[in-house]
């Protein structure tokens, strides 16, 4: 027999002998030997006793209590109670980890976390970015608390990731099918932190739900169909939207409506514009003139994309502020859906150098459709609002 139990309690049970079977099992876990002496600090008149037993003789009467623990690892094993006294030790505290090995074994469960983000960046090196923060920053860690539970997290998220950009799916349809549940990417959930954070580059997100929707929409998907709206003006449509839009009434439409409605390809170009404002003074000035105009309301929503789409066959000119924002809101529009530009360009901005303006903010950027048009805005320094302009939009559009 390797250890026998009875003889181990009797040897080393006793409550006397508590305190120094837990520095025993500490040493153990700290991956130490269990030889050489240790010092029990401020031992008491029972401890001294009961260990006075195992080694048969008197100890000393100081404040603390030394112990030859290769002369009691000898007495376990000639006792016949186990083979080691660390195997004694292991009986009476049950299993002991060394903790070097336990962090090892930690580490490797977190590492084992991340290979399936790994295989997917391989494919998708866009969300590298992403994924290296994911590390660095442990927002795993926090959101998911082990590796178990935080790796089953990492897999729904690149499952999402995966599918992504969608075509115009809404949140909680996306969410239902990949996730199993219409709520799994709702506001507050592991899953959308990550998932939203890596759609903003590996940067946390705002908590404000206009960026949340506009890092939605530009991965294809709306957070509904309700929400996710854009705003047109003379554009054909049918039935009584259509009425409204003929008669020079704006109209809002939300995605759910555009994914029934048959729009018509206008067979002129559309006009498309940054900001409400410009939409207002064509309703107000203009009535039921003018050619198609559709407002983007800033980073075009879902809505505006799926519109866009539709329309671009019929040549889109597009108009926006003069500043860093608004370039890049055009160099996406650009991108996607292409446009002439409509008083938007360098030499554009020139006839407006008396207009005053504020200062540029925020970092420089090319024009996709203007490669003049940086070190013009650059020179000027100061923004050129559309607002400012807006007299000359709508005289364009009296004519178009």
């Amino acid at each position: 027999m390797t250890l026998d139990g009875a003889r181990v309690e009797r040897l080393l049970g006793a409550p006397e002998l508590g305190r120094f079977v837990d520095v025993l099992a500490r040493r153990i876990e700290r991956g130490r030997a269990l030889e050489g002496r240790i010092s029990l600090l401020v031992a008491d008149a029972g401890e001294r006793a009961a260990i006075a037993a195992i080694l048969g003789r008197r100890l000393g009467s100081g404040a603390s209590l030394s112990v030859d623990l290769d002369r009691v690892d000898e007495i376990v094993r000639t006792s016949g109670a186990a083979l080691s006294l660390a195997a004694a030790v292991e009986h009476l505290r049950g299993p002991l980890v060394v903790r070097a090995e336990q962090v090892e074994a930690e580490r490797r469960a977190w590492e084992a976390v991340f290979v399936v983000a790994d295989a997917f960046i391989a494919d998708r090196p866009e969300y590298a970015p992403w994924a290296g923060v994911l590390r660095s920053r442990g927002a795993v860690r926090r959101l998911a608390g082990t590796p178990d539970t935080a790796r089953r997290l990492v897999e729904r998220v690149v499952a999402v990731l995966a599918e992504l950009p969608s075509d115009g799916e809404a949140l909680p349809q996306l969410a239902a099918h990949l996730l199993g549940s219409a709520h799994a990417l709702d506001v507050g959930t592991a899953e959308a932190a990550l998932v939203l954070s890596a759609l903003n580059g590996g940067e946390p997100v705002p908590g404000d739900a206009r960026t949340r929707r506009e890092l939605w929409a530009g991965a294809g998907v709306a957070m509904d169909e309700l929400s996710s709206t854009v705003l047109v003006h003379r554009l054909p449509l049918p039935g009584p939207l259509g009425e409204l839009t003929r008669s020079g009434e704006p109209v809002i439409l939300t995605l759910r409506q555009l994914r029934h409605l048959p729009v018509r390809t206008p067979r002129s170009p559309v006009f498309v514009c940054e900001n409400p404002s410009v939409v207002d003074a064509a309703a107000r000035e203009l009535g039921e003139v003018g050619p198609p105009l559709v407002c983007i309301q800033g980073q075009p929503s879902l809505a505006a994309g799926v519109l866009l789409t539709t329309l671009a066959d019929a040549g889109l000119r597009y108009h926006g502020d003069f500043d860093w924002g608004g370039v890049r809101i055009a160099n996406r529009m650009h991108q996607q859906f292409g446009f002439e530009p409509w008083r938007y360009g360098t030499a554009d901005l020139d006839r407006a150098a008396d207009l005053p303006g504020v200062a540029l903010k925020g970092k420089p950027v090319d024009a996709r459709w203007d490669e003049k048009l940086r070190p013009a805005l650059e020179s000027r320094a100061t923004r050129l609002e559309e607002e400012q302009v807006i007299d000359l939009l709508v005289a364009d559009l009296s004519v178009s």
